[in-house]
């Protein structure tokens, strides 16, 4: 699903970007940090490339998160509410997904991802390492300078973003709606 020429007007999508996908909520979802070691890569490293955090929280909230965050430049871009179609757009063309979350209760758009063949960089807590298995990098979400480090590291290796898009798509394959349906109603049978 590449982004279309009206997404790509819409959003002023002329660069390549590393995407984030969430709720603005510093302590679970850590994205201060990740826009720390964003910010804190060479100027070299993302003259190309932008920082694009997708969001569904309102104008005033977002406004008042950018305000507070320390030299914050243009490549670190704020996307208000998208639509699913739009959303599967934006997945499919990103570089890769960034979601070092400090705590998440499955996932989700590490999954969402790996369907659209986006390469992903998730936390190595939680239920992240259930859901990326052997198809997704790794980082503490509490080292600026490790989320930084693999940010930079794998746009510089396009083998390594092209593998990691081949492994996803294996990967999200394990998830189904059946699957997990036939697996809860064993558990209640088991249970009784």
């Amino acid at each position: 699903f590449p982004v279309t020429i009206e997404v790509r007007r819409k959003y002023d999508l002329h660069r390549r970007y590393v995407l984030f996908v969430g709720r603005i909520d510093v302590a679970r979802k850590n994205i201060d940090r990740m826009i720390e070691a964003w910010m804190s890569m060479p100027m070299q490293n993302r003259k190309d490339t932008d920082f694009i955090i997708i969001t569904d929280r309102n104008d005033r909230v977002i406004k008042s998160f950018v305000s507070d965050l320390p030299r914050c430049d243009a490549s670190v871009r704020i996307v208000n509410t998208v639509s699913n179609a739009e959303l599967t757009q934006f997945l499919s063309s990103a570089s890769m997904l960034l979601f070092a979350s400090q705590a998440e209760g499955f996932g989700l758009p590490i999954l969402e991802a790996m369907q659209c063949g986006c390469p992903v960089m998730t936390s190595s807590t939680t239920s992240m390492t259930e859901v990326g298995g052997d198809a997704v990098l790794y980082v503490d979400p509490t080292s600026v300078e490790q989320i930084r480090e693999t940010i930079a590291g794998a746009l510089h290796d396009q083998d390594l973003l092209a593998d990691l898009k081949e492994r996803g798509l294996v990967q999200c394959s394990k998830f189904r709606w059946e699957r997990t349906a036939e697996l809860t109603l064993r558990s209640y049978r088991d249970w009784e």
